[in-house]
């Protein structure tokens, strides 16, 4: 007698729901985007084929949350008071569900039908049809915090579809517009402090503020990346980009501090502290003087306005060391029962874990940078 193998059902998918599915991964940034290069039109779109494709989605969503710091036990803040407990542990995590909207379908479904055909385009003037095919790849709609995470893994991967310059910067800036935690990493550009303060706090609340917590790790790498890579490029590259650069930062790190303190959450505060703590241990290394001589020699400086405006902007930067301990003074006030008490324990755990011992090497560089004498 013979033993019959019996084997699960799989799901069948077309030719073009299979390339489908390939552009879906190349925006989730788990394969490459040139590698479709035939519109995909799915009308109507089978039952099966969208809970294949949301299941995708929501797990990616989920490795980037855990990987980048879910798994992490460390000090959090529930209900105001202070635990030590890793983000998904059931008490922790309680309330927290990634929500969708049909954004995320939009940006899967329009990209499969708008993005093969502008792979590899040469030109260097984006048509109005070009145009158009961007904007209802990401139209303007409402968002929650799942489509948040994948707009940013999208915008991430983007540079897979080999589309030219207008139309990858066009459909960037149309996906952080329309993402909070993508315009945490991506360049904040032209954006008013306020204006950034007020996409943050969106990440602020009971509902949202796990996502802070998943990727504080990577956060403040994403930052610290972004100040090296500025401080290596002193001698390089026109001046007036790297002062609006290193300006466009320091507006960005205040504007992440002013968003967590309003909102009252400064244990959210975790990826700055991390970051201040790193320009010193790792980006601007050396004596506080030879850092302010290095930046004043810097590629592009010819008069004395143009040294003050590289220096400001520089110190916008590295002010934030100081803004934090001027934050723990304040926070240290705090005491047993006092509203942000649990909060105060936190910040002050982590500001004397990560910046303990280099208040005045942090203040003697401010004073630097800024010109102050003393």
């Amino acid at each position: 007698m013979t033993a019959t193998l019996q084997t699960l059902p799989r799901r069948v998918f077309t030719v073009q729901e299979g390339q489908a599915l390939q552009v879906l991964d190349a925006l989730l940034g788990r394969g490459r985007g040139d590698v479709v290069t035939v519109p995909v039109a799915l009308s109507p779109l089978r039952e099966d084929l969208a809970a294949a494709g949301a299941r995708r989605i929501a797990t990616s969503v989920m490795r980037f949350l855990v990987e980048g710091g879910g798994w992490r036990e460390r000090a959090l803040l529930r209900g105001g008071r202070r635990v030590r407990a890793r983000v998904w542990d059931p008490a922790a995590g309680r309330g927290f569900v990634p929500r969708y909207t049909a954004a995320s379908r939009t940006l899967w479904i329009e990209g499969a039908a708008q993005l093969p055909a502008l792979v590899g385009q040469s030109r260097t003037d984006a048509s109005r049809g070009a145009r158009r095919a961007v904007k209802r790849v990401v139209p303007d709609q409402s968002t929650e915090v799942g489509d948040w995470v994948f707009f940013h893994l999208a915008q991430q991967s983007l540079g897979t579809f080999r589309l030219c310059e207008d139309d990858f910067t066009g459909l960037r800036l149309r996906l952080v517009s329309q993402s909070p935690v993508a315009l945490l990493f991506a360049p904040a550009g032209e954006r008013s402090r306020r204006e950034l303060r007020d996409a943050y706090v969106r990440l602020t609340s009971p509902s949202t503020a796990r996502v802070l917590e998943c990727i504080e790790d990577r956060l403040a790498m994403a930052w610290t990346s972004a100040a090296r890579t500025l401080w290596a490029e002193r001698m390089t590259g026109p001046l007036a980009a790297r002062i609006e650069r290193w300006a466009a930062l320091g507006r960005k790190l205040d504007a992440y501090l002013d968003a967590v303190d309003d909102a009252e959450r400064l244990d959210l505060a975790r990826p700055v502290t991390k970051l201040a703590a790193a320009l010193m241990t790792g980006v601007f290394v050396g004596p506080a003087e030879e850092v302010r001589s290095s930046l004043s020699q810097s590629s592009g400086v010819v008069s004395l306005a143009q040294r003050d405006e590289l220096l400001a902007a520089v110190a916008s930067v590295t002010a934030v060391g100081q803004r934090v301990f001027a934050l723990r003074e304040r926070m240290a006030a705090e005491r047993y029962g006092d509203a942000r008490y649990g909060e105060a324990q936190v910040f002050l755990g982590d500001v004397d874990a990560l910046l303990g011992g280099q208040r005045r090497a942090v203040e003697g560089l401010a004073r630097s940078l800024s010109g102050v004498l003393g």
